[in-house]
């Protein structure tokens, strides 16, 4: 029952934090909104405000708002006014509508960080304790107590950003900014070596440099929870950004790599069983961050594809014709489909083997 209630509450927070961008900038910026809606189909709950009504739909793997005059020849009616449509707006006050769902992912999974590290035992130090005996560090020159200060020229804040850029290098070689013991910085060359682990026939590759942390925690007061979680937010993000960046450019295998709905479900309720809540609170931070960066991808169906049209209407001085973006999105929803389809294949191949 606890895995259960962990997919429900991460999958609707997520979502909710998304929407609830929409919402905030839209009423900010004078739009109205017709419905909040968290997930899809027959309403399990509704409420009508005082123009806006609030559903929780039966299907929970989404959501939306549903904004005033997203179509220009869409009739405003009561309680609304044409000054509330969204059409009636300005490129910039749409632009703006669209990017603070994907800002609010991000600005969930900033909150949760700075809760855990807020706690007192949640950001390990790049501090290094033991070093493997024969092990890529050993080679390298790491000495006990070094502090890592950054890989390749991208800063490291905490523990779990060193293994995720160690993870992320597929082997190469790396350039590690540290400070050592007594206070001297030194820059060290190590390539991570290769391990494989799990089940047989479902092996994965991980990479190592044979270092462990020294378990120094992060002491922060309120404030400084605050920077340390902003910090670590934005390293997650920008990891997040190359490994997109990365399956799209084919650097990594797509069929290793892409995951569905399936996938996501297990690994919540893999966390909620064996991790308690702080192992959910931070793959939720996660998922929040890659759920805003791939909204954020240009494609008709998604915010990104309303980013771009907006863009284009900015720089051209004159919007997008109707016609085209109706076909661009249908586009977009068939691609969509498609990549679901496939990562959902991806999904049930992995749990067979």
């Amino acid at each position: 029952m606890s895995g259960v209630l962990a997919i429900v509450l991460v999958l609707g927070g997520m979502i909710f934090f998304h929407e609830l961008g929409h919402f905030l900038a839209a009423r900010f910026l004078g739009i109205g909104v017709k419905i909040f809606s968290i997930g899809f189909g027959k309403a399990l709950f509704s409420w009508a405000g005082k123009k806006t009504v609030y559903r929780l739909g039966v299907f929970p793997l989404g959501g939306y708002v549903d904004l005033v005059g997203m179509r220009k020849d869409e009739e405003v009616e009561a309680p609304f006014t044409p000054s509330e449509s969204y059409s009636a707006h300005g490129p910039s006050a749409r632009l703006l509508t669209v990017i603070a769902g994907p800002f609010f992912n991000i600005v969930l999974a900033w909150f949760i960080y700075w809760g855990l590290i807020w706690g007192g035992n949640s950001l390990i130090l790049p501090e290094v304790g033991a070093i493997m005996p024969g092990s890529p560090a050993e080679t390298a020159g790491f000495q006990e107590g070094d502090r890592i200060l950054s890989v390749n020229g991208r800063g490291v804040f905490s523990w779990d950003d060193l293994r995720y850029q160690v993870q992320n290098s597929q082997g190469r070689s790396l350039e590690v900014r540290l400070r050592r013991y007594e206070g001297n910085e030194s820059t060290l060359q190590v390539v991570p070596m290769a391990m494989q682990a799990g089940e047989e026939g479902r092996e994965r590759t991980f990479y190592l440099l044979g270092l462990s942390a020294s378990g120094s925690f992060v002491e922060a007061s309120f404030f400084r929870a605050a920077l340390e979680g902003f910090k670590e937010a934005w390293s997650k993000t920008l990891f997040i950004m190359d490994l997109i960046r990365r399956l799209f450019t084919s650097e990594l295998p797509l069929a290793e790599n892409l995951g569905g709905p399936v996938l996501v479900v297990q690994t919540v309720h893999q966390q909620a069983t064996h991790s308690g809540l702080e192992g959910v609170l931070k793959l939720t931070a996660l998922l929040s961050i890659n759920l805003g960066l791939l909204n954020l991808l240009p494609i008709p169906a998604l915010d990104g594809g309303h980013v771009l049209f907006n863009l284009a209407e900015v720089i051209f001085r004159r919007p997008v014709p109707d016609r085209i973006q109706a076909v661009c999105v249908h586009f977009g929803f068939i691609f969509l489909i498609g990549l679901m389809i496939l990562a959902t294949a991806f999904d049930i191949f992995r749990l067979a083997g």
